[in-house]
């Protein structure tokens, strides 16, 4: 990961006495970030409580063009949809906390209907599995089994892709 440090001047002519302004990106990458123009990438909510996974989900959608934000509760997953234009978001079904991903799919697709074909379920159960122990689960929302590798990814993002 590239880490740069962006001096903006301001203020007086003099050099010494100019105020600075530091910005620290991240990741700069050419194709989304010039210093004339912000090109508008998309959003992603990544809603999984294991670590790896979640940070390897996030690397799948760099390459894809996405920016995500990586929260682990479906509490979370409600707010933070509630606060922002996502574009897809992956949700992990057995999540820590009181509410699980199938609910926290359906009170997010409740709030915005815009999220029922965003929306992409994640689990190690198989659907028989998860249809016995989670009552909200909707099967219109696209699926991906653990483990998953690339090819299961860009396939459910480019179906989602397809309705936005």
């Amino acid at each position: 990961m590239t880490k740069i440090l962006i001096l903006l001047f301001s203020g007086a002519n003099n050099f010494v006495t100019n105020y600075w302004a530091f910005f620290y990106i991240n990741y700069i990458n050419k194709d989304s970030f010039s210093l004339f123009s912000m090109k508008h990438k998309k959003l992603a909510l990544i809603v999984e409580d294991e670590h790896l996974i979640a940070i390897d989900l996030k690397n799948y959608l760099e390459e894809f063009g996405y920016d995500s934000i990586l929260i682990n509760s479906g509490e979370d997953a409600i707010r933070v949809a509630g606060k922002h234009s996502l574009d897809i978001v992956i949700m992990d079904i057995e999540l820590n906390g009181k509410i699980d991903g199938c609910m926290a799919a359906s009170k997010i697709v409740e709030s915005n209907s815009e999220y029922a074909k965003k929306i992409i379920y994640l689990s190690g159960m198989s659907k028989k599995q998860i249809l016995k122990h989670y009552p909200e689960y909707n099967s219109e929302h696209l699926f991906i089994g653990k483990p998953f590798d690339t090819n299961d990814i860009s396939n459910a993002i480019k179906e989602v892709e397809k309705y936005n």
